[in-house]
């Protein structure tokens, strides 16, 4: 299955509401594959290869060690887990759902393979041409683990194939990124620190997040990979789209139907502002740094 394969399965992409308003809340989710760049698909095996046992290990683990069925094993299995790593990962579909307060919630749907001869760039492009669009200063960027996968994934593949976020795209700095972002897996108070998405559904009388089946087994991030190279597009697609919808009801009822606790912009603002004074650095630094958190609030206005 190749990039263009993927890029010719359905995609819908309603118009956008003919008013001047932009969406409050943009809910993403996205699905990946391991990294498809033959040199750094080889340097991950050769990595994986090239690792020693713990000198403590028992003798017989340390026997089979090395033979070729544990080698090729343990380089594909390193391989295979580049799909979670945000920095290699390959989008294959990016799902985003966008409430306006003026019009019914549409969902939009983007799918493409990470081969820039194939037209990756053409897709990133016009993902990051609509986010721009339909996202203001206002908007609340939403999504479980979005801090820690999706976000990290979008702009990494954003920068790989030199393309400009979208305006309003939460900007990356000193480890964290910045804007208005709410991660609903790190606003579930608990002693666990990853929360599935489908646990904290059921946790919040939601009930199960709505599957799809591949093989006759539910479809879950881990499985991704297989569907796709067994050709199973839609059923991707439909993963995606299930868990951003899952995502968006959760958001709903965590913050009592979008009125409680959604985003605090006042206390994140000062928190930063306090951050940066305590920071040591320069007057001059520090100056820019505030102006920075601001622009990123939408408390700057631009003019036309």
């Amino acid at each position: 299955m190749n990039a263009a394969t993927l890029n010719q399965s359905t995609s819908s992409m309603p118009s956008t509401p003919s008013t001047s308003s932009k969406a409050r809340l943009i809910v993403l989710d996205i699905e990946t594959a391991p990294v498809q760049s033959p040199r750094i698909k080889t340097r991950v095996i050769q990595e994986a290869i090239s690792r020693e046992p713990a000198s403590n290990t028992r003798r017989d683990i340390k026997d089979a060690w090395n033979t070729t069925q544990a080698r090729e094993a343990r380089g594909h299995e390193a391989w295979l887990k580049t799909a979670v790593d945000p920095l290699l990962a390959v989008p294959l579909c990016v799902c985003v759902h966008l409430d306006y307060p003026d019009a019914t919630p549409n969902l939009f749907t983007f799918d493409f393979m990470s081969d820039p001869l194939s037209g990756e760039s053409d897709t990133l492009e016009s993902l990051a041409e609509f986010l721009s669009e339909d996202s203001g200063p206002a908007s609340i960027w939403i999504g479980h683990n979005i801090l820690g996968f999706d976000l990290p994934v979008l702009l990494n593949v954003w920068r790989r194939t030199a393309i400009k976020p979208p305006a309003h795209f939460p900007a990356y700095s000193n480890g964290r990124f910045l804007g208005r972002v709410y991660d609903t897996m790190l606003r579930i108070p608990g002693k666990t620190p990853f929360i599935s998405l489908n646990d904290a559904a059921e946790a919040y009388g939601l009930g199960p997040v709505k599957t799809t089946m591949f093989c006759g087994v539910p479809m879950d991030g881990s499985r991704v990979f297989d569907a796709f190279t067994a050709g199973k597009l839609q059923e991707i697609l439909d993963h995606c789209a299930n868990d951003v919808l899952a995502a968006r009801e959760l958001y709903l009822v965590m913050t009592s139907n979008d009125t409680w606790g959604t985003w605090d912009l006042t206390d994140a603002v000062a928190s930063q502002i306090r951050e940066i004074d305590e920071s040591g650095h320069p007057e001059s630094t520090r100056a820019l740094a505030k102006i920075r958190v601001l622009e990123n609030a939408g408390l700057i206005p631009h003019c036309a």
